[in-house]
């Protein structure tokens, strides 16, 4: 079934007429032909099967025929702060995380961080990275699409209040994530750049905002494998990963 998001109210019986970008993606990328059923979701929770009844070069409507129950959000609360990476690995990290099911994701700049971004391309990379986490929202059959905040550096979000708990993907930890214990429901994983935050963006960390380091085994991860592979333990030991 394809998924589609959608802004507009879903309600069995109205027509919805898709967005430029989703008609694009139907019509030239899918090749989806008329009459196909389909599936539309939007920001609020609803969820509606529907049958397309117009589809040209300009226009794709779809009417709703059916409203769904569905539910494939994670106990888990979790917030990934993310070291800017460069080009496709930042897009595989945000990829893979939202189909993990995080719900927040905020990209931040550090000492070590390769990549450097003018407000221009900030810009140019939110609306880039908003598309990756919406495909991967459709793709994956989740029903909320994760919240992507604006570029920060590490020195402003230390001080922007957190709620939960916050675990700090460090490879020379003393303790494994594995082997954790976790104290919230609400969670935020730290991952630092291709060389690893500096030990004095440790310490700002860990004083800013009471934090605890975490390894991930015995293997340095890259920075796009990193948050990937915490976002699977946590799901698989206190979510819904089986």
């Amino acid at each position: 079934m394809i998924r589609i998001h959608t802004t507009s109210n879903l309600s069995v019986g109205t027509n919805i007429l898709l967005d430029e970008n989703a008609s694009h993606h139907l019509r030239n990328v899918l090749k989806t032909p008329l009459h196909s059923q389909i599936q539309l979701f939007n920001d609020v929770g609803q969820v509606c099967e529907g049958m397309i009844i117009e589809l040209s070069r300009s226009v794709v409507t779809v009417k709703l025929t059916q409203a769904l129950d569905i539910n494939t959000e994670s106990p888990l609360n979790v917030t990934l702060v993310q070291s800017v990476s460069r080009g496709d690995r930042m897009d595989y990290t945000l990829q893979k995380c939202v189909e993990l099911g995080v719900n927040k994701i905020i990209p931040v700049i550090s000492s070590r961080t390769v990549v450097r971004l003018d407000e221009r391309k900030k810009t140019s990379r939110l609306r880039h990275w908003a598309g990756i986490v919406k495909h991967a929202t459709e793709q994956s059959g989740r029903v909320k699409i994760a919240a992507l905040e604006k570029v920060e550096s590490l020195e402003n979000w230390v001080n922007i209040p957190t709620a939960g708990e916050i675990i700090v993907l460090d490879p020379i930890a003393g303790t494994s994530l594995a082997k954790h214990t976790l104290k919230s429901t609400s969670v935020t994983i730290v991952a630092g750049p291709e060389g690893g935050f500096a030990k004095e963006e440790l310490e700002l960390i860990k004083r800013k905002k009471l934090s605890t380091s975490v390894s991930l085994g015995p293997r340095t991860l890259r920075s796009e494998t990193a948050a990937v592979c915490a976002m699977s333990i946590l799901q698989a030991l206190w979510g819904d990963l089986a």
